[in-house]
């Protein structure tokens, strides 16, 4: 019988597998530790939400949480919000006159939201957000500093 002998390729192996079980563990330490710092700075982002009928607002709950749509995960929190009645702009295409029109039965909101600064979130951004009873996506119309 031939002694089994320890090469090289046995040594890789299980030096891969002593890196991959030490990141992991430094992976899910570390996401704890980010949670329980002391809090970070927020920025006010006023997300317009475009067309809606007036019955959003009784759907709307300031100091609710929202989540972000697509990630499912918390984004913000809703801490005010404006209506404003929705307009139309059309072309005549007899005379080439521009005018503004309300749509009946239609509002867009403006939803102030205190977000984390670290979200990075700019002017123009567009965003999929959920409440307990509704969803909502528009454009991010405005960034402010919380004061």
């Amino acid at each position: 019988m031939e002694k089994k002998r320890f090469n090289i390729l046995d040594f890789i192996i299980v030096l891969f597998c002593i890196l991959v079980l030490a990141g992991g563990t430094w992976f899910l330490t570390s996401r704890g530790k980010q949670a329980s710092k002391s809090p970070e700075k927020t920025v006010i982002a006023v997300l317009e939400v475009k067309e809606q009928y007036g019955a959003l607002e009784s759907q709307l709950v300031r100091g609710e949480v929202l989540l972000d749509n697509v990630q499912k995960v918390e984004f913000g929190t809703l801490t005010d919000y404006k209506i404003v009645p929705s307009v139309a702009t059309t072309i005549s295409q007899t005379d080439g006159t521009v005018r503004k029109t309300e749509i009946p039965d239609r509002y867009d909101f403006h939803l102030s939201i205190r977000v984390p600064e670290s979200e990075k979130i700019v002017v123009g951004k567009n965003l999929s957000l959920r409440g307990k009873l509704y969803k909502c996506s528009g454009y991010v119309i405005e960034v402010r500093d919380d004061a």
